[in-house]
């Protein structure tokens, strides 16, 4: 996974809501460099459907 794939860049919204925890150090990783946690998160279970 590329950090630009999973960059805010997209103004489409879903319509599920999933909560999910993570530790501050990531949270500000991502705000620090414009990740979605969407798109991290809908990559993620792209790429572990192809397995």
């Amino acid at each position: 996974m590329e950090l630009k794939e999973v960059q805010k860049t997209r103004k489409e919204q879903k319509t599920i809501t999933i909560s999910v925890r993570t530790y501050p150090s990531y949270s500000k990783w991502m705000k620090e460099h414009s990740v979605s946690p969407t798109l991290v998160f809908n990559k993620t279970i792209e790429e572990l459907m192809k397995k």
